[in-house]
């Protein structure tokens, strides 16, 4: 199911894309702590800068569309538990009752 537009292979990209961003802004935060020479990778403060906010806001998408699903699961869950009441099925072990009627077949 695609989410704000976006496909599950894109979602996918983005995800392995932020990921990246966000080992790459620690490891240069870590390095740069260490005072290592190559702590920039070759980039500019600028690009850097870029970077780290790019991955700020992805995860800040990712952190919605993760509430989105929640919301989602949850009410799923509460239509289930609203057919399960107007069958008269509420509170009850769906196992349990399935070895029941199984039993009252035989």
């Amino acid at each position: 199911m695609a989410r704000f537009g976006l496909s599950e292979k894109q979602w996918a990209l983005l995800e392995v894309g932020s990921a990246f961003a966000l080992v790459a802004t620690l490891s240069r935060q870590l390095a740069g702590e260490l005072d290592m020479d190559w702590a920039n990778f070759g980039l500019s403060r600028d690009t850097w800068k870029y970077l780290t906010t790019g991955s700020l806001g992805v995860a800040m998408v990712f952190a919605l569309k993760s509430s989105v699903d929640a919301m989602e699961a949850y009410q799923y869950r509460k239509f289930l538990s609203e057919i399960d009441e107007r069958l008269g099925l509420s509170g009850v072990n769906h196992f349990q009752r399935a070895q029941q009627l199984q039993r009252s077949v035989k």
